[in-house]
């Protein structure tokens, strides 16, 4: 045992929080069945994807002028295609559009403003999902008692 290692907090997880489940059962792939969308899983991410209604999607697409309309990461020529090189750009790339020059492919997008939006992810490994309980990061009270205002506060 390490010598001024503090000892475990009662309640604090060994793990940091983190619980590996099946992709089958996670909350992500729930929210796909129960909200719609689609869930897309690499080796390394699993992510639920959701459409923006029509109306939204054709304005994202217009994006006003030509100078005002964002740069695309890159173009795929299919759906699925997108979504996966989408989550191999990480945080970079949030959302997909129809290629306005291009029929049929998808431009790839930093911003969320495209037809389908990255809504949830979640780190894959093994075959299996992160599930994370952020209760069991942190002991409660080392940051409750910044939420409690001094007595003197309302007089």
């Amino acid at each position: 045992e390490a010598k001024e290692c503090p000892e475990l907090i009662v309640g604090a997880s060994m793990d940091m929080g983190k619980v590996w489940i099946a992709t089958d059962w996670h909350p992500i792939t729930i929210f796909g069945k129960v909200f719609g969308g689609r869930v897309i899983a690499t080796p390394r991410l699993l992510c639920w994807w959701r459409h923006m209604p029509p109306s939204e999607d054709a304005e994202a697409r217009e994006g006003g002028d030509e100078e005002d309309r964002e740069v695309a990461l890159e173009v795929a020529s299919t759906e699925t295609q997108g979504m996966e090189r989408c989550l191999q750009w990480e945080q970079d790339c949030q959302s997909m559009r129809h290629s306005p020059t291009q029929t049929g492919h998808w431009e790839l997008l930093r911003s969320g403003k495209g037809a389908w939006k990255r809504r949830a992810c979640a780190e894959v490994n093994s075959g299996k999902a992160q599930l994370i309980d952020r209760t069991t990061l942190v002991q409660h009270d080392l940051y409750d008692q910044d939420l409690i205002a001094p007595d003197d506060a309302a007089t």
